[in-house]
């Protein structure tokens, strides 16, 4: 049973925490948080800001949560750990020197994981573990392609038990960019995924999305999304979305993408054959990290079309269930599902919908945020606020 108090902040704290430790809350990256109930629609319009966290830099990867901890990755070169209720900061980990794009740590058991400069050494950008704990650091691991430019990571990883695949690409004709899997407690690398693109092709910036025993990537130079077989380590199959962004979230039996100008598909990952293909009559300018959320039957994806809107879909039959538009401007994310609430981060800062009818409900916070979903956990909404802070929303007591 959950217990709910609520604690010095007023933000509502549970006994026993929902997590959101992924980006898009697990490795097949549905958004969807089924044990959100303190939130809903008789209540999300009296969100109110509980903390702002600032940083020296663009926050636009997913923010992630885990045992009352947020872990923001700011461009400013930190991974910062956070605590959910205060707003307060536990540690900082220097991830990288200057300024940069920064892909989304994530957490898995007693570690996070975070691209980083292996040492310090700009020639060596790859992945490293730190302690929940104290953000110190337990390994790191770099691809030594010895090639020049050295290999970087061009996604964020994706985790599974103790299990961690990283996207790395090259750009040396020489080199093959590869999904790099290693064992997550040690760093040990355990095989590795060639995409078929190579010599120009490689990772969609979208993370990996995992299900049904198999990983999805996206893949630049073949415009398309691969099943690699996480057994036998052979890819199962190949289809093509005509597309270099390819955005990937699993449910069930069904891979669903999202592209940056090519619309949404639904691949079934068994038959390895297209389900149904979605483009909104405006286009589609979805960005090039916006996997789709799944729940209760409707793929949802934000930032589709030239209005920006939230877009719902039929998962079953690709049919439009509706378009929703925010009050101001357009969307600016991935949606986030929560007891009902579609969240997305849009123009004016964060935007609460109907999930069932596309009805706008609220629009809170501070305008500026990017590309970062808001994460809801037991009564809190987190999102960006502004280019360079995060900030958490909950209802007062």
């Amino acid at each position: 049973m959950l217990l709910a108090c609520c604690g010095p902040q007023g933000v509502a704290h549970i006994s026993a925490f929902a997590q959101w430790p992924q980006p898009g809350i697990n490795e097949g990256h549905t958004g969807y948080n089924p044990l959100e109930t303190i939130l809903g629609a008789g209540n999300v319009g009296k969100l109110a800001q509980e903390w702002s966290f600032s940083t020296g830099g663009r926050i636009a990867s997913p923010i992630v949560v885990k045992d009352g901890v947020a872990y923001v990755n700011s461009a400013d070169g930190y991974l910062y750990a956070v605590n959910v209720r205060t707003g307060t900061q536990m540690w900082k980990f220097q991830t990288f020197t200057g300024n940069g794009v920064q892909y989304s740590a994530i957490v898995s058991g007693a570690h996070v994981f975070v691209g980083c400069l292996a040492g310090g050494n700009s020639r060596q950008n790859g992945i490293c573990a730190l302690r929940t704990s104290d953000g110190t650091r337990v390994w790191h691991y770099f691809l030594d392609c010895n090639c020049d430019p050295p290999a970087g990571i061009a996604g964020a990883p994706v985790v599974l038990g103790g299990t961690l695949l990283v996207p790395y690409y090259q750009s040396n004709p020489s080199g093959k960019s590869v999904l790099q899997v290693l064992n997550g407690d040690t760093g040990k690398p355990l095989w590795s995924y060639g995409y078929p693109g190579s010599n120009g092709g490689g990772p969609s910036p979208a993370a990996p999305a995992i299900g049904n025993g198999a990983v999805y990537v996206g893949e630049e130079g073949s415009h398309s999304v691969c099943s690699v077989n996480l057994t036998t380590h052979q890819e199962d199959w190949c289809l093509s979305t005509g597309d270099d962004y390819n955005s990937i979230a699993v449910w069930k039996n069904v891979v669903y993408v999202n592209t940056y100008d090519h619309g949404v598909f639904a691949f079934n990952a068994s038959t390895a054959s297209q389900i149904w293909h979605y483009t909104p009559a405006g286009g589609n300018y979805s960005g090039t990290n916006d996997p789709p959320a799944i729940a209760n039957g409707k793929v949802y994806v934000a930032g589709v079309g030239f209005g920006g809107n939230l877009y719902a879909i039929d998962a079953l039959s690709g049919t439009l269930r509706y378009s929703g538009s925010p009050a101001n401007g357009s969307t600016q994310s991935s949606p986030s599902i929560a007891n009902g609430i579609a969240y997305v981060a849009c123009d004016s800062g964060a935007c609460a919908f109907d999930a069932a009818t596309g009805t706008p409900l609220n629009a809170f916070g501070i305008a500026g945020g990017r590309q970062s979903p808001p994460v809801i956990v037991n009564g809190v909404v987190i999102a960006t606020c502004g280019a360079n802070a995060a900030c958490a929303y909950a209802i007062k007591p």
